[in-house]
C-alpha cells in the first residue's frame, strides 16, 4: 500500500507540473529551465521511491514463490500422505477420510494464497509502474506546448550530460 501511496504522490506532482505548464502557455510566469529543475525533483523522487520499495517487493514476490514451490514439493513427494495409496480399510475409516480432505484442502489452499499473492505483486508492480511512466510522459507534451511559444526564445538552454567514466 505505501508503494502505490508513494506512486500516487509522484502522480500528482507530475500532474500538478503539467497543468503548471499548459497554463504557462496562455500567461508566461516561470521559464522552461525552472520546469525542467522541478521535472528533475520529479524524477529523483521516483528513483528514491523505486529504490525504497522495490528490493521488499522483490523479497516479498520471491518469497510467495518459494512457499508455493515448497508446497508442491512436499505434497508431491512419496513420503506425504497425499502420494501415498489408499488402502481398503483407509477407504472405509471416514476419520481417516476426514484427515485427507483437510490436507487435501489446506494445500489447495495453501497453494491459491500463494499463488493469489504472487499475481497480486506482479499486478501492483505493473500497474502503479505504468501509470507513473505515463504521468511523466505527459510532461513532455506540456514542454512542447511551450517550446512553439515566441517568448520561450528566451528560455532555450542546453541540457548536457556528465560523462562519470
Amino acid at each position: 500500500m505505501y508503494y502505490v501511496l508513494c506512486n500516487r504522490i509522484a502522480c500528482h506532482w507530475c500532474d500538478t507540473l503539467e497543468l503548471a505548464m499548459m497554463r504557462e502557455h496562455k500567461r508566461r510566469q516561470y521559464s522552461l529551465k525552472f520546469y525542467y529543475q522541478q521535472f528533475l525533483r520529479i524524477t529523483d523522487a521516483q528513483k528514491a521511491i523505486g529504490g525504497l520499495f522495490n528490493p521488499f517487493i522483490l523479497f516479498s514476490l520471491a518469497w510467495s514463490l518459494i512457499m508455493l514451490c515448497l508446497t508442491i514439493y512436499f505434497v508431491t513427494q512419496p513420503t506425504s500422505s497425499l502420494a501415498q495409496p489408499i488402502t481398503e480399510q483407509q477407504i472405509r475409516s471416514a476419520s481417516f477420510r476426514r484427515l485427507l480432505t483437510q490436507r487435501v484442502w489446506l494445500n489447495l489452499g495453501w497453494s491459491t494464497i500463494q499463488i493469489s499473492i504472487a499475481l497480486l505483486h506482479i499486478c501492483t508492480i505493473c500497474a502503479t509502474g505504468t501509470i507513473t511512466n505515463e504521468k511523466t510522459r505527459k510532461i513532455l507534451t506540456a514542454v512542447l506546448t511551450i517550446i512553439p511559444d515566441s517568448n520561450a526564445e528566451l528560455d532555450r538552454f542546453q541540457v548536457g550530460a556528465e560523462s562519470g567514466f
